[in-house]
């Protein structure tokens, strides 16, 4: 199998587990959290810039991220802006996934 192929495969797997926590989740929803996940503590203006949205939408996303229903996004006031950052269900939960993309990524030989 193509180390691509591997990778999208592992690409389904994380969909469906997002899927699994939460019939009809979003795609931004699940974007926002990958890109919170893969770089923790900036600014809702920059995850908006790296997911192509406005940040009053970003900032929408991240608040339902961060409330009772998900749980898995907090947020801290730093100047004028908002860092976030994952909460400790969040942390469990991308290291989860990142654990079923790894399943898929190819083994290095040493």
């Amino acid at each position: 199998m193509s180390k691509s192929k591997r990778h999208l495969i592992g690409l389904v797997d994380i969909l469906k587990q997002a899927d699994a926590l939460q019939r009809g989740m979003p795609a931004a929803y699940l974007l926002t959290f990958v890109l919170v996940g893969l770089e923790e503590g900036e600014t809702v203006a920059e995850y908006a810039k790296r997911a192509g949205v406005d940040r009053y939408a970003m900032s929408r996303y991240i608040t339902l991220l961060g409330g009772g229903r998900y749980g898995w996004l907090q947020t801290r006031r730093v100047g004028v802006g908002k860092s976030v950052t994952l909460t400790p269900e969040g942390h469990a939960l991308f290291a989860q996934m990142s654990d079923g993309l790894l399943a898929y990524a190819p083994r290095h030989q040493g």
